[in-house]
């Protein structure tokens, strides 16, 4: 298969959960002993699965061995590490009171140290953290991870505050971000719209592209040769988050390299409203940009402002209707 992938001048990836075992599995059978259990309680399962004792130093090493043998052997470019149930029964029966009452701070050290040595003798694989959507987007998993999933959640409406929040706190480099199908809620998401949520972040396309028609791949040719285009910018660019989905009837993210020559700017509505009501003469649609230049020009669509015109005085911009979505591009003229 990988082989097969790689001769459609594709890299592979292969999605894993190593710290989970099936009770109907030669491992488990080999050592029962290597899952979190007490003696004296029932062992509760999470989706069909244990979770195996990484605190232990022998289940570390097991893991090491499999996952760098797993890389080693084949051509793999791309590691999906999930984790999708909760530490309900930690217990370690065979160790001494004191590692007992340590197994969880173990578990994480040996966690850490394990990821530390494979992205360590693997650095060309890119490996994204993962937990039952973003349940382990933290500071020491993500300083490990390239990159992580952000939320189960691939509807649009709902991405667009999912990712605003998680801009609050993490880099727009690290969030994965697909695209989804155009039914999601029973809202018929227009393909435009999923592209345009999804290139704020990590862009990945998490549709069968094999029923897609005419129009559609016309679409995704010209978003992904757009999101080429300006990925640099949304990695690592500033943000600025303009306007908060919480807090009106549209967001607005603007992402402006370091020096402020370029800007792209996301705009989303994600409710309806009608033009001329109070609501909107309130919200009026003004774009005031930041991080620019105030003394150099810029090109918006096909006109001519100064940085200073842009960020005091700002622009309008046309979007109506709830989830209608544009992206703007700004380019300093020299």
């Amino acid at each position: 298969m990988i082989k097969k992938i790689n001769d459609m001048g594709m890299d592979f990836g292969i999605w894993v959960e190593p710290e989970m075992v099936n009770p109907n599995s030669d491992l488990y059978r080999a050592h029962p002993d290597w899952i979190f259990y007490f003696p004296n309680r029932p062992k509760t399962l999470g989706r069909s699965q244990s979770m195996l004792n990484l605190a232990r130093e022998d289940v570390c090493q097991y893991l090491y061995k499999s996952l760098s043998t797993l890389l080693r052997e084949h051509n793999i470019k791309y590691l999906k590490w999930d984790m999708n149930r909760h530490l309900t029964e930690p217990g370690w029966p065979s160790a001494p009171t004191k590692k007992q009452r340590e197994v969880r701070i173990r578990y994480t050290e040996n966690l850490y140290r394990l990821v530390d040595e494979l992205k360590k003798e693997f650095p060309h694989v890119l490996f994204e953290t993962c937990s039952s959507g973003g349940g382990r987007v933290d500071l020491g998993m993500l300083s490990r991870m390239d990159v992580a999933w952000a939320s189960d959640n691939i509807d649009p409406l709902d991405r667009i505050y999912i990712q605003y929040g998680y801009l609050s706190a993490f880099p727009a480099n690290s969030m994965v971000s697909w695209t989804g199908g155009e039914n999601w809620h029973d809202m018929n998401y227009s393909l435009n719209f999923r592209f345009d949520v999804a290139m704020s972040g990590v862009l990945g396309i998490g549709n069968n592209i094999t029923s897609w028609k005419s129009d559609e791949i016309a679409i995704a040719k010209e978003k992904i040769a757009l999101y080429k285009e300006i990925r640099p910018l949304v990695h690592n660019g500033i943000l600025y988050r303009l306007s908060s989905p919480f807090e009106s009837t549209h967001s607005i993210l603007e992402y402006v390299s370091p020096k402020g020559e370029e800007a792209v700017v996301f705009c989303y509505n994600v409710s309806e409203q009608i033009d001329v009501s109070t609501r909107c003469l309130v919200e009026k649609k003004r774009l005031r940009f930041k991080g620019l230049n105030p003394d150099s020009f810029y090109q918006v669509d096909d006109r001519k402002y100064s940085g200073s015109y842009l960020m005091n005085t700002g622009i309008d911009y046309a979007l109506h209707g709830i989830c209608k979505s544009k992206i703007i591009r700004v380019k300093l003229l020299k």
